[in-house]
């Protein structure tokens, strides 16, 4: 995730159902935070990507 300094930040989480393309946290994360989807390089910018959240 991204901590409040938009830096790359480890957090653990519960995971419950997924499948080939979607991963449901049980826990360890709240609304709002961000999640990194994929590898961040070093010194790579991160930010938003303009889409919205999806539920499933």
């Amino acid at each position: 995730m991204l901590n409040e300094n938009n830096q790359p930040e480890m957090r653990e989480v519960e995971i419950g159902v997924q499948n080939d393309f979607q991963t449901e946290i049980k826990s360890g994360l709240v609304e709002g935070d961000k999640v990194i989807v994929s590898q961040v390089a070093v010194g790579e910018q991160v930010g938003n990507s303009g889409r919205g959240p999806r539920m499933f």
